[in-house]
């Protein structure tokens, strides 16, 4: 699934997995487009040497540890700020697969990630790529590479705090193993609840149901309100042949009459 975020929407002008190279171009010399906790900028990013490597799974660690956010590599950054376009010259499809084994063999639990080449129109061997981590529901992630630099820290989880990047300290990693088992638990008491919510609210019948539940690993953003409400419920019936939409706990409720078998 695709990464969101409404506040890198609406900087870069468009979807993540749908950027093209002028609205990537356009982020030079722009201030608002300085470098934060989900925006990072690379001129390159070779991942071939142990520097490399380790750089590239902090790097992802860091967002997967956090909130979430993308890498632009392509754009070089003066004081954080887009400065230049260094248009990458690569083959893609096998630099794609060095990263993927790269990043996951060099962090543990392997951090989930979306890459997407963004090409030059005017010639499709260059262009930009934007690396996309979700904040990840399996963190804390550690880096595995051996440290370039001795360093004091024995820990290796990283993750982003404005601008920067940050290790964790032994009682964020205890905070974040426990975020992680009890969010699971929360899923799993989300399907429970929504189940026996749709169970209640079916009528009584001798037709056998089949129930799937799902909910996302990641909290989302979706305000329930009149417009939202108007815009899925118009979407839902003309798209997935429902009857009738209503407002659950936190949710909304696809219906459709029970002669038709669909819910």
């Amino acid at each position: 699934m695709a990464f969101r975020s409404r506040r890198l929407e609406a900087l870069l002008g468009g979807r993540v997995d749908q950027l093209t190279y002028e609205q990537v171009a356009a982020l030079v010399d722009v201030e608002e487009a300085a470098e934060a906790e989900d925006l990072d900028y690379k001129r390159e990013l070779t991942a071939s040497d142990p520097k490399g490597k380790e750089e590239l799974a902090k790097d992802v660690c860091s967002f997967a540890n956090h909130i979430g956010g993308i890498l632009v590599i392509g754009l070089a950054e003066a004081r954080g700020v887009p400065s230049k376009i260094m248009d990458l010259d690569v083959d893609w499809d096998a630099w794609l697969r060095h990263l993927a084994q790269v990043i996951g063999s060099t962090t543990a639990p392997p951090v989930r990630y979306e890459a997407y080449p963004v090409r030059d129109p005017e010639d499709p061997k260059q262009g930009f790529l934007v690396l996309a981590v979700p904040r990840s529901p399996h963190g804390p992630h550690a880096v595995t590479t051996p440290p370039v630099k001795a360093s004091e820290k024995a820990l290796r989880y990283p993750r982003r705090t404005g601008s920067r990047t940050d290790w964790l300290t032994e009682t964020d990693v205890a905070t974040a193993y426990r975020r992680r088992f009890t969010e699971a638990a929360d899923r799993g008491q989300r399907l429970v609840d929504v189940e026996r919510e749709a169970l209640a609210g079916l009528p009584a019948s001798n037709m056998p149901k089949l129930l799937v539940t799902m909910t996302s690993e990641v909290p989302g953003d979706m305000p329930i309100n009149r417009e939202a409400y108007e815009r899925h419920r118009r979407a839902i019936i003309q798209d997935l042949l429902f009857e009738r939409v209503r407002i659950g706990s936190r949710r909304l409720i696809a219906m459709s009459d029970e002669r038709t078998m669909n819910y």
